[in-house]
C-alpha cells in the first residue's frame, strides 16, 4: 500500500465513515503542503476498487469506510504474496452481485 493510501485508510479507521471532502480536510490540516481533492478522490476510489473501502451514497455524496479492521488488511497484503492469490481473489469478486460487498469482504480474508 503506497503512503497517501495508508494515510487515508488510518483516517478513515479513526472515523469510521467519511466523504472524500472529510477525509482531505482533516489530512491537509496534518500537512504543510495541501493535497487537492481530485488526489484524494483518486486514491479514495482505487481503494475502493481494490475492496479495501465500502461506499454509501446519500444524494450526491459519497461515504467510504474501510471494509476491513486493521489487522485484515495485513492479513490480505502477506496473503497477495502467495502464488496464487490474485487468481483466487479474482473469481471470488465474479461472485452475483447480489451479496452484499460485507459478506465477499467478510470471505475475501478467507481466500488466503
Amino acid at each position: 500500500m503506497h503512503e497517501l493510501e495508508s494515510e487515508v485508510m488510518e483516517q478513515l479507521w479513526s472515523t469510521g465513515e467519511a466523504s472524500v471532502r472529510s477525509v482531505m480536510e482533516a489530512l491537509n490540516a496534518q500537512t504543510s503542503k495541501d493535497r487537492a481533492c481530485t488526489t484524494y478522490m483518486t486514491v479514495i476510489v482505487r481503494l475502493h476498487e481494490k475492496g479495501l473501502l465500502a461506499r454509501r451514497r446519500d444524494g450526491k455524496t459519497d461515504y467510504y469506510r474501510p471494509a476491513y479492521e486493521r489487522g485484515g488488511v495485513h492479513g490480505l497484503a502477506v496473503g497477495a504474496q502467495r502464488p496464487g492469490f490474485r487468481d483466487r481473489f479474482a473469481r471470488l469478486r465474479r461472485v452475483p452481485s447480489r451479496l452484499s460487498a460485507e459478506v465477499l469482504s467478510g470471505a475475501a480474508c478467507y481466500v488466503v
